[in-house]
């Protein structure tokens, strides 16, 4: 009976085991195939990546490209500009004007009345308007 096992085992092995090592060289070139196959189309992207990111430019700034202006267009751009700087300067300026205006008021807000003769003056007045005399 142990022989009988033994004997089919190794018809098995001589019938099948020429199959079985057939499928396993052709599952390794398969393996193999898919691995060039991916690192192929790994590499294409890879490359396409590249170029696409050089032609949109690679995060560099590009050169502006001077535009040779007429006479005429150049004189109109310089009065644009100048008009634009005399209107900040003209905001500055009115704006200035306006908290120098809010500071006088602030100053000549604030009176006080002559010791001497009780006349409301200027609280910054050393010598009151009405008698003369000094207030310090």
């Amino acid at each position: 009976m142990q022989l009988a096992i033994l004997l089919v085992l190794i018809l098995i092995a001589v019938l099948i085991a020429p199959w079985l090592i057939g499928v396993a060289i052709a599952l390794a070139a398969a393996y193999g195939i898919y691995l060039v196959v991916a690192a192929v189309l790994a590499g294409t992207v890879l490359i396409i990546a590249v170029m696409w990111f050089q032609i949109a430019g690679g995060g560099r700034r590009k050169e502006k490209t001077r535009v040779n202006l007429t006479p005429e267009d150049q004189r109109e751009q310089r009065r644009h500009i100048e008009a634009a700087i005399a209107a900040r300067q003209a905001e500055q300026f009115h704006r200035n004007e306006h908290t120098a205006r809010t500071m006088r008021v602030e100053i000549h807000d604030k009176k006080k009345a002559c010791k001497f003769c009780q006349v409301e003056m200027a609280a910054s007045a050393s010598r009151c308007g009405n008698c003369g005399k000094s207030t310090t």
